[in-house]
């Protein structure tokens, strides 16, 4: 056992930074577009504050049938 065979090395790869770096293509069709509104918003825009409070609601209905549910079945063990 005093001369073990070496063990095999892997061959080192060394990563060459591509010209498509950053971008799906390397010639980009088109600049970066942004999108938005001008004027009033729309008759169907949502109020996100009115979407907070019923989602605040829909969370509570939740915990209250989640809390007497798990009521019920310990009520129904005994």
């Amino acid at each position: 056992m005093a001369n073990a065979p070496p063990r095999p090395q892997r061959p080192t790869t060394s990563k060459t930074l591509s010209a498509r770096i950053g971008t799906l293509s390397a010639n980009p069709a088109s600049p970066a577009v942004k999108m938005g509104t001008v004027g009033a918003p729309p008759a169907n825009a949502v109020d996100l504050g009115m979407q907070k409070f019923a989602q605040l609601i829909l969370f509570g209905i939740a915990m209250i049938a989640i809390w007497a549910g798990f009521t019920i079945h310990c009520i129904w063990r005994r």
